[in-house]
């Protein structure tokens, strides 16, 4: 079990919020998926990095599985490697 002095830690804190970003990022490069939106919303809430809220807040308003499809699955634009 953590201790809250370890939470208070500035650089725990540091390290916690970097990581709760770069979550945000990868969540938006995920297929959108019942509780996906949630998910983003929630994070979103927390980060700090404000082109990374904007980021999560068009992905809100235009994300679908159809346009992720088109993008990003078998055969769209951007190669499975570039995906990954």
């Amino acid at each position: 079990m953590m201790k809250t002095d370890t939470i208070a830690d500035p650089r725990v804190r540091e390290l916690l919020a970097e990581a709760t970003a770069w979550r945000l990022l990868g969540l938006l490069f995920e297929r959108p998926r019942d509780g996906w939106r949630k998910d983003v919303e929630t994070l979103s809430r927390v980060v700090s990095d404000p082109e990374l809220q904007a980021a999560a807040a068009a992905a809100q308003d235009e994300a679908s599985e159809g346009l992720y499809l088109a993008l990003l699955g078998p055969g769209a634009p951007v190669s499975a490697r570039e995906v990954t």
